[in-house]
Order: structure tokens, then C-alpha cells, then sequence
């Protein structure tokens, strides 16, 4: 009698697993994408309208191309980025904060240097700027540490902890120099 029981109550849909297409398209937020790849393609629009005269340059698409290659590389970053799960980002907070460390301190020891300002891993096929991809993981490492100390939010000790989270990355930066970025 058990056996029926369970037989007439477990009719339903049986739970999704994993990532649907579906509920991913659905939650994507599509007004703040149109409205970024809006404004970068007007950015391509004024890069050519100021470059296309140049006469040092091959062809006058030269760099609108360099751009539009950044620009797909740049959506597919965020699709891989919005189908991961953020938790990740945040078990790997300690590891995030050491390779942004690890890299910007590698760039003032043995970095490419130009006009007195060391701020480039040369990898042969790129010239990394480590400063631009250290702005980017400190924004996600940071965001875990403030969540991992969310209790603690209103104390000064936190907020002294937080703010020599971000100056120590910044006056690694600030020695390349790169005083924008810093």
C-alpha cells in the first residue's frame, strides 16, 4: 500500500540538473548587455572617424579591428563568467588576491619596460599589462572578503583590514609606475 502511495504522489516533473538554456536566456540581463555593446560599438564608430586618415597605418579598419577583436573576446568572457557559478570565485578568494601579488610583483622585477615605466609581462605572443588584469580579480577577491566578513562590517578594524586589502595591489601598481591605474 506504501508502494502505491509513493506511486501517486511522485507524478511531477522531476528537478532539473545542471545549466538550461533556457533559464540562462531568460536571466540574462539583456537591456544592460544591448546598452554595453551599444556604447562600445559607438566607441568603434569614433575610433574610425578619428583614424581612418591616418597614413601610418595599413588599412583605415586597423584599429577598429584590434578593438572588435577585444570586443568579442570581451562577450565571451562575460558569457563564461555569468554561467559560472560566483561561489567559486569566493572559496578561491585567498588564491585570487595571491596570483594578483604574484603577477604585479613579477612585473616590477621582471617586467618589459617602456619610456622608464615597467608595466608589461612580455609572453612572447602578448605584452601582458598585469595592472588591467589585477583590476579585474581584485574587484571579485575583494567582493568575497567583504561577503566572508560580513559580520564584521561595522567594525574599524574591518574597514582598516579592507582598505589595506586594496592598498597593498595599488602600491605594487603605483611602483610600476602606472598612476592611472593606481
Amino acid at each position: 500500500m506504501n508502494n502505491l502511495r509513493v506511486l501517486q504522489t511522485g507524478k511531477g516533473k522531476r528537478p532539473r540538473l545542471g545549466l538550461s538554456v533556457g533559464d540562462y536566456l531568460r536571466g540574462f540581463d539583456w537591456i544592460l548587455m544591448a546598452a554595453t555593446v551599444s556604447l562600445v560599438v559607438f566607441g568603434l564608430f569614433m575610433l574610425y572617424a578619428a583614424t581612418h586618415a591616418d597614413t601610418n597605418i595599413s588599412t583605415p579598419y586597423y584599429y577598429v579591428k584590434s578593438q572588435a577583436v577585444g570586443l568579442v573576446l570581451g562577450l565571451i568572457f562575460v558569457v563564461v563568467l555569468t554561467i559560472v557559478n560566483y561561489r567559486v570565485f569566493a572559496r578561491y578568494q585567498r588564491y585570487i588576491y595571491g596570483l594578483i601579488l604574484v603577477l604585479l610583483i613579477l612585473t616590477l622585477v621582471a617586467g618589459a619596460g617602456a619610456k622608464g615605466a615597467t608595466r608589461w609581462i612580455d609572453l612572447g605572443f602578448i605584452r601582458l599589462q598585469t595592472s588591467e588584469l589585477a583590476k579585474i580579480l581584485l574587484v571579485v577577491s575583494l567582493g568575497a572578503f567583504l561577503a566572508e566578513g560580513a559580520e564584521l562590517r561595522y567594525r574599524f578594524r574591518f574597514v582598516v583590514l579592507s582598505v589595506c586589502y586594496i592598498l597593498v595591489p595599488t602600491l605594487l601598481v603605483f611602483l610600476q609606475p602606472d598612476l592611472g591605474t593606481a
